[in-house]
């Protein structure tokens, strides 16, 4: 059984990241629906896996076409832990205040991580779900 993340704030350098994920992430509600996308909630939260034995550092940063966040302190993802980052997320990145969010979650990590989108969406009058989506996020090799 997986356990909850135990994350810890390093101090000194970033770590050398060898992978990246770059996970679509959608936030708005009704009133703040952009013209491109239909009138209703959006909400997306992406659940990160350390399916390794031993623990594993990652950050995060938020980027849009508008804007790119800093990235998020260091955090160590602990042997067979989750992390969950979601909408109610999305402040923490310190972006200009905007009615939502539409852009890209950028997760980088030392090693290969379990990354997947749940996304869901629910008409303009309902609070019920209409529709959700289960994503795997495959995760790239980058040079560090």
């Amino acid at each position: 059984m997986a356990k909850t993340e135990e994350s810890t704030i390093q101090t000194g350098h970033r770590p050398r990241y060898r992978y990246q994920y770059a996970v679509k992430f959608i936030c708005y509600g009704v009133q703040d629906s952009p013209k491109d996308l239909v009138p209703g909630h959006y909400q997306t939260s992406v659940n990160i896996h350390n399916p390794h034995e031993v623990a594993v550092n990652y950050s995060s940063k938020m980027a849009s076409p508008r804007n790119i966040s800093d990235w998020q302190p260091v955090r160590t993802l602990k042997d067979d832990a989750v992390a969950n980052i979601s909408c109610a997320d999305v402040p923490k990145y310190k972006l200009p205040p905007s009615a939502g969010f539409e852009g890209f979650l950028v997760i980088e990590s030392t090693m290969e991580l379990d990354v997947v989108a749940v996304y869901s969406a629910a008409p303009i009058n309902g609070n019920e779900v209409s529709t959700m989506d289960v994503e795997r996020v495959p995760g790239r090799r980058i040079n560090g």
